[in-house]
């Protein structure tokens, strides 16, 4: 734990109308009142395949405005987990940005023990929780620079952490065994003062055809056509390969479309707006 006041990050949550009462409205209170001076992006989601609720437009906008440092982003109709992390991302004003599910739950002193380890020597982006888990985790700009964003072709829910995570462990030339009980690499730092309470009900994605619980059967098909398996013509031993999160080795397929290149006006932005 340090002593020293840790205020270089901004508070990211995407929400929508089914987590409204039940889930986003005690989170928010409780992150506002333990940190009201951080910054607070909230990216309000539309519902797949549903006109966007008027009442839930007026009620959330009118709950949020009790709160100092936060700052509303707004989709009438359904966006991916990938573009609600890459635009809050983009929107936030610090070098590093921690994702909060919007169906998890906060002790006092979870952000003394995420500020305790920002306040460690050489800290990249991580994971933060009683277990690994990108439902509460920590990314700096650094590593959306090297690394690139989030694969927005995924469109839906499921698949953007170990896609991305893919591309970390590449960067980082990680080994296999660099891995958690998940398969995926990201550093971990255990606490338990935030659980993600697993909402997995109908209404999480409702209109989507799922592959598994509430996650995409999209999302699963895209990011399958962006590896590659060890028993492919193309796939290269020479090459960063590693299990991970997939059921077989596997490496990143070569992709030009996405990458660092995903948003080069932000990276350009960020290098450049201290001369504006």
């Amino acid at each position: 734990m340090t002593s020293k006041k840790i205020d270089n990050y901004t508070i990211t949550i995407g929400t929508y109308v089914h987590r409204f009462e039940e889930y986003f409205k005690p989170l928010m209170t409780d992150i506002c009142r333990n940190r009201q001076d951080i910054e607070k992006i909230v990216f309000v989601n539309g519902q797949h395949g549903e006109k966007f609720h008027q009442d839930y437009r007026k009620n959330i906008l009118s709950f949020l405005s009790n709160f100092e440092n936060t700052y509303v982003y707004m989709s009438p109709c359904f966006r991916g987990c990938s573009y609600i992390w890459n635009t809050t991302i983009n929107m936030a004003s610090e070098e590093n940005i921690l994702f909060i599910s919007d169906d998890c739950s906060i002790e006092d002193g979870f952000f003394e023990d995420y500020e305790g380890v920002l306040g460690q020597d050489n800290v990249g982006s991580f994971s933060i929780g009683p277990w690994f888990t990108y439902a509460h985790f920590s990314v700096t700009r650094e590593d959306i620079k090297n690394i690139g964003h989030f694969d927005e072709r995924l469109l839906a829910i499921g698949e953007e952490d170990a896609e991305w995570d893919l591309r970390y462990s590449e960067f980082y030339n990680l080994p296999e065994e660099m891995t958690s009980d998940r398969g995926l690499c990201l550093p971990y730092h255990h606490t338990n003062k935030i659980k993600h309470m697993n909402e997995n009900t109908e209404t999480t994605s409702q209109n989507i055809q799922k592959a598994v619980g509430k996650y995409s059967a999209f999302n699963k098909q895209i990011v399958y056509s962006t590896i590659i398996n060890q028993d492919e013509a193309t796939h290269d031993p020479n090459k960063h390969t590693r299990k991970g999160h997939w059921d077989f080795p596997v490496q990143r397929r070569e992709d030009e479309f996405y990458g660092k290149s995903l948003y080069p006006g932000q990276l350009f932005y960020w290098e450049n707006k201290q001369y504006i």
